[in-house]
């Protein structure tokens, strides 16, 4: 990129960032549906595995086991509960192998409810507490820096909130997510990028609040610049990516209906170069019954 065009690209941002509302007295923060830091690669395949099979990546409240709960679970509780009040009510009046009986059964039914219900936690698709604290945090960013009074009024903090809507939109790009990015995931740690910028632009807005040098605040300030450029970019990028990845996908989901539709007209071609062989074949036969009754004809006569 030339520095003239660096240098537009600057000055419509900075109008953008002159047009910004004035933002709330809350810290800047953002909450995705997806990811905005790296996770542990264990947890990622698990991620993907959910997708895959038609779950939701993120939410781990439903799984596959969780689905035969009334099953498992709770089929062997409605059983027990029954079964333990038969029992008490075969001690009390005297019966107590109709009560031992009742009693075993409720005993067995609570024993599989509760082995039911281990078996169900243990589903390895199923999102544990733990892993969905590690999600609520890898979704999740919020300032750190103290934007108060006149910083948070100023172009710096203005500037941030785009930041924060790149970021954003660049974590919900289904390119982002796409299994063709996995190295950026790796590497490119999205809400470490925010921390960096918040530091820097917070500074930059404490030198101006100070009364910095105009050329250093300036140069500091469009370093933030640039740094947001970079983000939106990137983010285009990611458009970019996401329309090929469509155009690709659609290609690939058709092929089997066009190799289909290729061999049904191949098929097609093949019938009807049999029927006209077939109706060659009639003129030829036709031919020879002619022949057949002329033969017949003289045969008569002679």
């Amino acid at each position: 990129m030339t520095e003239g065009a660096e240098s537009d690209q600057r000055a419509l941002l900075r109008l953008e960032v002159s047009a910004r509302p004035a933002p709330s007295l809350r810290p800047a923060s953002l909450t995705s549906p997806e990811p905005i830091r790296p996770l542990p690669g264990s947890l990622l395949a698990k991620l993907e595995v959910r997708r895959r099979t038609g779950f939701d990546p993120v939410i781990g409240a439903d799984h596959p086991r969780r689905e035969r709960l009334q099953q498992v679970v709770v089929l062997p509780i409605v059983v027990a509960g029954p079964a333990a009040v038969v029992a008490g009510v075969g001690f009390g009046i005297g019966h107590p192998l109709l009560g031992l009986i009742a009693a075993i059964v409720a005993g067995v039914g609570l024993v599989f409810a509760l082995a039911a219900r281990s078996w169900i936690r243990a589903d390895p698709l199923r999102i544990t507490t733990a892993e969905g604290r590690r999600l609520d945090h890898a979704c999740s960013w919020q300032s750190r820096q103290p934007w108060t009074g006149t910083l948070n009024a100023g172009p710096e903090r203005a500037l941030l909130g785009l930041a924060v809507d790149a970021v954003g939109a660049i974590a919900t790009s289904p390119a982002w997510a796409s299994g063709y990015l996995d190295g950026h995931r790796l590497a490119f740690d999205l809400a470490d990028e925010l921390d960096g910028l918040d530091a820097q632009l917070c500074q930059v807005a404490s030198a101006r609040a100070a009364g910095g040098a105009d050329d250093d605040v300036d140069a500091a300030f469009d370093a933030g610049l640039d740094r947001v450029l970079a983000l939106r970019r990137y983010e285009a990028g990611l458009a970019a990516l996401t329309a090929h990845v469509a155009v690709t996908d659609a290609v690939l989901h058709a092929a089997p209906a066009v190799g289909e539709l290729r061999g049904s007209v191949e098929q097609a071609r093949f019938a009807a170069e049999g029927v006209q062989r077939l109706t060659d074949e009639l003129a030829v036969i036709i031919a020879s019954v002619d022949e057949t009754a002329s033969e017949l004809r003289r045969d008569e006569k002679s």
